[in-house]
C-alpha cells in the first residue's frame, strides 16, 4: 500500500509501475482512481490507452493532412476527454486548445500546435511502457460504486458518444462494469455495451439522454 500519493491515501495495492509515472506529473493515480474507482479498472483503461495510441494519434495527422478540421477537432476532443481520466494534464490542456482552435477556425494554431501534440502523445507509448506488464490478476477490486462514480461516467460518456468515438465509450463501459452497480445502472450498462457492439450510436445516445441525474 502507498500512502500520501497526489494528497490522499488509497487502500489498494498500488502496482510499482504506476508510482514513477505519478511523481513525474505524467500521469495522476488520485484522478484515475477517482474516475476509475479502482486500481484493476484504473491499470485497465490506462493498458486500453496506451494499445490505442498509435491509431489515435495517426487519426488525428490524417484528418489535418486532408484538412478535414471538422474530424480533426472530434478526435482531439475524445483525447483531451481521455487524458484527462488519467490525469495527463499537458496532454488534455494541449487537446482542449487545439479542440477550441477547430471550433474558431484557427487553422494557423492547429497546423502550428498539432506537431507537438502528436510528439506528447506517443511520447507516452515510451514513458508508460512498463503499465504494459502489469498483471491483473489479483488486483483488489472496489466492490460498490458511488453515485458520484455513476454519474461522472456517465458524463464522460456523454462526451464521448457524440464523437461515435469507440474505443472510449468501450474504457468507461469497461470501467463502469468492474464495480457492484445497482441493478438498474448495472442494466443500462449492458445495453450500452449491446450497442456499442452494433455501432447503433443512436440508441446510445438515447440511454444517456434518458440519463436525467447526470
Amino acid at each position: 500500500m502507498e500512502e500520501g500519493l497526489t494528497g490522499r491515501n488509497i487502500s489498494e495495492k498500488i502496482p510499482e509501475e504506476l508510482i514513477k509515472p505519478d511523481k513525474e506529473g505524467l500521469i495522476s493515480i488520485q484522478e484515475g482512481m477517482d474516475f476509475c474507482g479502482s486500481t484493476y479498472s484504473f491499470v485497465k483503461f490506462l493498458k486500453t490507452f496506451l494499445r490505442s495510441i498509435d491509431d489515435k494519434a495517426k487519426e488525428i495527422e490524417d484528418a489535418l493532412t486532408s484538412e478535414d478540421y471538422q474530424l480533426y477537432t472530434m478526435k482531439v476532443h475524445s483525447l483531451k476527454s481521455t487524458s484527462r481520466i488519467i490525469g495527463a494534464h499537458r496532454l488534455s490542456e494541449l487537446s482542449k486548445k487545439l479542440e477550441l482552435a477547430g471550433e474558431s477556425g484557427e487553422i494557423d494554431v492547429i497546423k502550428e500546435k498539432t506537431g507537438e501534440l502528436l510528439e506528447l502523445y506517443r511520447s507516452y507509448s515510451n514513458k508508460l511502457s512498463d503499465i504494459s506488464s502489469i498483471s491483473l490478476d489479483g488486483i483488489k477490486l472496489r466492490p460498490l460504486a458511488s453515485r458520484e462514480i455513476i454519474d461522472d461516467a456517465y458524463r464522460a460518456l456523454r462526451e464521448v458518444a457524440p464523437m461515435m468515438d469507440y474505443d472510449s465509450v468501450e474504457m468507461i463501459i469497461e470501467g463502469l462494469k468492474k464495480y457492484k452497480l445497482p441493478e438498474d445502472e448495472k442494466e443500462r450498462t449492458e445495453k450500452i455495451e449491446y450497442y456499442l457492439k452494433k455501432l447503433d450510436w443512436e440508441s446510445i445516445q438515447d440511454l444517456l439522454n434518458d440519463k436525467k441525474e447526470v
